[in-house]
């Protein structure tokens, strides 16, 4: 029974994270998801309790790019983005915090790591599959 109670409460603080998250506009969601990466990167690859100087950087800067978004409530995931607005040394960086931490995300913020996932794969499958390519 205590496992059970355990588990709903959980569930229930999931839920209730989810329900936050979708209040949130889009570049609200994309500047926590960028913060909880780095946070993730910074503690366990590089080992520190709080941010380094470098990660500090790096998530001031993303907070920046993210605030000047021209796509705004329409941005896609920065991978699929048409127009790259980090510089390409920053890009370098946040791909290494990305390629580390977005395994581990799952594992510490399952429902924003789905959400992001779904939001990277799962509409573009669903575009491609209701609007084909015409074959030529």
């Amino acid at each position: 029974m205590q496992k059970y109670k355990k588990f709903c409460f959980s569930f229930y603080l999931c839920t209730q994270k989810f329900n936050e998250m979708r209040k949130l506009s889009r570049i609200e969601e994309e500047r926590r998801i960028v913060e909880q990466m780095i946070r993730i990167y910074c503690r366990h690859k590089e080992g520190n309790r709080t941010l380094c100087n470098n990660c500090q950087s790096l998530l001031a800067y993303a907070t920046a790019r993210l605030n000047n978004c021209p796509f705004k409530d329409h941005k896609k995931t920065c991978r699929l983005c048409p127009k790259h607005c980090y510089k390409p040394d920053m890009r370098a960086q946040i791909r290494n915090v990305m390629r580390y931490a977005g395994p581990r995300m799952l594992f510490y913020h399952p429902i924003a790591a789905l959400q992001h996932i779904w939001r990277e794969y799962g509409e573009h499958l669903i575009r491609k599959k209701h609007y084909p390519q015409k074959q030529v």
